[in-house]
């Protein structure tokens, strides 16, 4: 937010802030009270990691965490993953990574002309490319969700660039 603003000052021009990107995957990703005793402060990098819009806000959280907390256990590493793909996948024009009964939803992919047969022979049979959304069905992956989804955000992010790079 604060980023948005300096911007907006300098420039001149209102600045629209990003969508933001919902995403619900079995993860794992939290901060253990093992690691952070106190349920507020908990709280409050929870909401931290929430808000940040921007690389740098979520290294600011790390370099906090590592301060007063030290060493980042692997939970709260995948939580600090799980925000850095939020801004990827807002970036890219993603608004939904969820998974429900077995299926991963990535929506919505429209204008990224993604090749259903390449991401296939990367995954496994179970990629179902539509014009609005890529379905994962993750029991027919061949690599595990985290990595299925991290490579298609990165295929969704490589075709708006070449729909890019045509439209100049």
């Amino acid at each position: 937010m604060l980023a948005l603003a300096v911007e907006e000052i300098r420039t001149g021009q209102p600045i629209e802030e990003p969508e933001s990107t919902t995403i619900d995957l079995p993860t794992g990703a939290v901060i253990p009270e093992s690691y952070i005793e106190n349920e507020e402060l908990r709280l409050e990098l929870y909401r931290k990691l929430a808000a940040a819009r921007s690389y740098a806000a979520i290294r600011d959280v790390q370099e906090e965490l590592i301060d007063r907390f030290g060493p980042i256990p692997p939970p709260v590493v995948r939580l600090i993953d799980l925000a850095q793909l939020r801004i990827r996948a807002a970036a890219a024009g993603i608004t939904a990574i969820v998974e429900r009964e077995g299926d991963v939803y990535i929506r919505p992919v429209t204008g990224a002309r993604l090749d259903q047969r390449a991401l296939r022979r990367q995954l496994g049979d179970g990629v179902y490319v539509t014009p609005n959304q890529v379905r994962l069905t993750i029991n027919r992956l061949s690599k595990d969700t985290w990595t299925a989804v991290l490579q298609i955000v990165t295929a969704v992010e490589e075709a708006a660039a070449a729909v890019a790079t045509r439209a100049d």
